[in-house]
Parts: structure tokens; C-alpha cells; sequence
């Protein structure tokens, strides 16, 4: 399993799960995309305000359905928490997710929200994870199962090995869940040079701004997302075709601008700066299943929903190397889609 973020962790723990001898292999850097993420588990409100998403929207519904099975199996957190959708009016005439609902009722929910003239909805089946505590969880639960862990990044061999600072490996079969980064493999699995990054800087405040128990706010521009530890997740940007690593105060401030039209109070508190790179394919859907090349699977280009569909993806991948038939959504997210055009 090549990428040690939320899909190949999830992936791996899996399988490794399911009695298969598996070793993970990755950096874990902190601009990873997995680490950067606000966790949210949110299909409905992702569909409403992502263009890119929208046609997905069965795919991201999917991916939330997994969710509960797979965080009791093995043990991550996973709140119940809500969301609030934000938009400046009611669409006329468009089907909108959730109820619609008073600024008392949504500010009884989530204190922050101060203001907010438009149309609010409540959905209360949208859920979030903490992102770095999940993946905590995910490494301990990988270990216990048994799952060899490598620090480093590997790099393809003429002889179909995989080598590293510290020697080589030889698998019988191999997983690519390395997100952005996975296109510089496109000579060992040609299907992965559709895949583009898409830069995102998000916010995160010191602990105790907010109830950790409150839901998610996504407005146009931004989003507030509470994390266990009373901290917010203020973000989060799409910046396509852009790999900087370096934060940029402008962005920061348009960031904090688009979060102030409905929670300004935010605006004092003490922030710290993420900046991590997704990986997306020209449909904004993942690459899922098999490579032409024998013996290599993709997972990958999950643009910004890794977190939403790292437990189906997982599924998807253990189904594939059962000799399962993966289901429904298969031929959608099937790697080798884009040389059928």
C-alpha cells in the first residue's frame, strides 16, 4: 500500500483486517491533504455548494453510508454533529437538502453563527471526523491487526520491485493511495497522468472557541467546522493546477472575510495556517480498481473528499483483491474510464 494518508490507511487497515499480509509504505508529512482536512462527512451540503461535485452526488452519499460500520469496526470517533447549509436566498424552483430553519434555531445549534440573512438548512445527518485523530486511530488499528509500517518513499524499479533508502519490495499486489503525487507514477500505471492538483489553505483556531459538539457551518466562500477540541476549521480553498506548499496571508484573508459575514467572532481568535495539495481527475471522480498493469490498484485522486469516501474506497479495493464483484459504483470510478472517451 503506497500513501499512508486517509485512503491508504483505510485501505490498508482492511484488508489487513481481513487476514491479508500488508505493509503500508509513505511519508507522513504534515501538508498531507488527509492531515490538512476538516473531517467533515458531509454528501448533502458538498453536492449543494461544489459544482464539481454535484454530479457525484450519489457517489459522496455512498461514501457516508460506509461511514458508521466502518468507524464501529475499528474505533474512530465519529460525530453526529450536523450541518448548517448557508445561501444567500432560496433557490426558486431547485431541490435544496435538509429543512429549512430559523437564525434562533440555527444559532442554538452552533453559537458562533451571529448572523445570517438568507436561507439556512439544517442537516442533521451530516457527520465529521477529527482528521488527525483518525488517522491515529487507523496506524494503532492497522498494527494491532498485524500491518507492517515503512516511513519512506518508494520508488519503481526496471524489475517490478519497489525500492527505498532502505532496501526493496517485492508484492504481489500493489495499491497506489498517494493523492497528489500519485501522477509522477504514471510511467509504472499509465491511468494516473489525469490526475491535477488542486492547492487548499484552511484555518484552524486555538482549542475552546467553540462547543465541540456543534455542527458545521458552510457559507458561500467558507466553511466553520468544530473540531473535539473546541477548535474550528475555518476553509477551505481550491486552487487548481497549483502546488505552492507556502501559505499566502491574502488568502487567509479572504478566508476569514467569507467566514465573518456569519460568524465574526472567529476573527479574534488565534489561528495557524495548513496548506496541503489534493489530487483530482478531470470527472471529479476518484480512480478506483484495477491498473492495466498486472497486479496494480489505484486509489486515488479523491480531490476533497478523501475523508467522505475512504471507507467505501476501501471496500471497493478489498472487493477487487477478494475476486468480489465491487458493485454499482464500480464502472464510474473505474482508473481506466478516461481511454473509453
Amino acid at each position: 500500500m503506497i500513501g499512508a494518508g486517509a485512503v491508504g490507511s483505510a485501505v490498508a487497515t482492511l484488508l489487513a483486517d481481513q487476514g491479508r499480509d500488508v505493509l503500508l509504505a509513505g511519508p507522513a508529512l504534515a501538508t498531507d491533504a488527509s492531515r490538512v482536512a476538516a473531517g467533515m462527512i458531509a454528501p448533502l451540503s458538498e453536492a449543494a455548494l461544489d459544482p464539481a461535485s454535484r454530479d457525484a452526488a450519489s457517489v459522496l452519499s455512498a461514501g457516508a453510508l460506509a461511514w458508521p460500520a466502518f468507524a464501529e469496526r475499528f474505533g474512530i470517533p465519529l460525530r453526529a454533529c450536523g450541518g448548517l447549509l448557508l445561501s444567500p436566498s432560496p433557490q426558486v424552483g431547485a431541490v435544496q437538502p435538509g429543512e429549512q430553519v430559523s437564525l434562533d434555531f440555527a444559532q442554538s445549534l452552533a453559537p458562533f453563527l451571529q448572523r445570517w440573512d438568507g436561507s439556512i438548512r439544517w442537516l442533521p445527518d451530516e457527520r465529521a471526523v477529527d482528521a488527525e485523530a483518525a488517522l491515529r486511530r487507523l496506524g494503532a488499528q492497522f498494527t494491532r491487526r498485524g500491518g507492517g509500517r515503512i516511513d519512506a518513499t518508494l520508488h519503481p524499479a526496471a524489475d517490478g520491485t519497489w525500492q527505498y533508502a532502505g532496501g526493496r519490495i517485492v508484492a504481489r499486489q500493489t495499491v497506489i493511495a498517494m493523492g497528489q503525487g500519485s501522477e509522477t507514477l504514471a510511467g509504472v500505471a499509465a491511468e494516473l497522468a489525469v490526475l491535477t492538483p488542486i492547492r487548499g489553505q484552511i484555518l484552524r483556531t486555538v482549542p475552546g472557541v467553540v462547543p465541540p459538539g456543534a455542527p458545521f457551518v458552510r457559507g458561500p466562500g467558507a466553511y466553520v467546522a468544530p473540531q473535539a477540541d473546541g477548535a474550528v476549521m475555518i476553509g477551505a480553498t481550491m486552487e487548481a493546477d497549483i502546488r505552492s506548499l507556502t501559505p499566502s496571508h491574502e488568502t487567509s484573508q479572504a478566508l476569514m472575510a467569507a467566514a465573518a459575514t456569519f460568524a465574526p467572532g472567529l476573527e479574534t481568535a488565534g489561528m495557524t495556517v495548513r496548506v496541503g495539495l489534493r489530487a483530482s481527475t478531470p470527472d471529479a471522480l476518484p480512480l478506483v480498481g484495477p491498473s492495466r498493469r498486472a497486479g496494480l490498484l489505484l486509489a486515488t485522486g479523491l480531490r476533497r473528499n478523501g475523508w467522505l469516501l475512504a471507507p467505501l474506497v476501501a471496500g471497493l479495493i478489498a472487493d477487487y483483491l477478494a475476486g468480489k464483484d465491487p458493485g454499482p459504483l464500480a464502472r464510474r470510478l473505474d482508473p481506466q474510464r478516461f481511454e473509453r472517451l
